[in-house]
């Protein structure tokens, strides 16, 4: 199995490379806030410079927040629905 990793030029091949995302998701799961030093060492796992990993997780977090955002929106609206069904 050949494992591409991505190169310091594009952080876009992160998300198309299955396990360097996968790692970088796992690692979001159980810490959404990497501190300076696990950021180096992610950078330098990668090769990339550390902004880019900084802002892959900046960018998750943010893509989280839209998500739950619109699924809350989402769920009030059924709920109005569901009242105003049942009245």
């Amino acid at each position: 199995m050949i494992i591409k990793e991505f190169n310091s030029r594009s952080i876009r091949n992160v998300r198309s490379s299955g396990i360097s995302t996968d790692l970088l998701e796992n690692f979001f799961i159980n810490n959404p806030y990497p501190s300076r030093e696990d950021i180096r060492n992610l950078a330098f796992r990668y090769q990339v410079e550390e902004i880019k990993i900084k802002n892959w997780f900046k960018g998750k977090r943010d893509r989280l927040k839209t998500k739950n955002r619109k699924t809350l929106i989402k769920d009030t609206r059924m709920n109005i629905r569901f009242i105003l069904n049942n009245n």
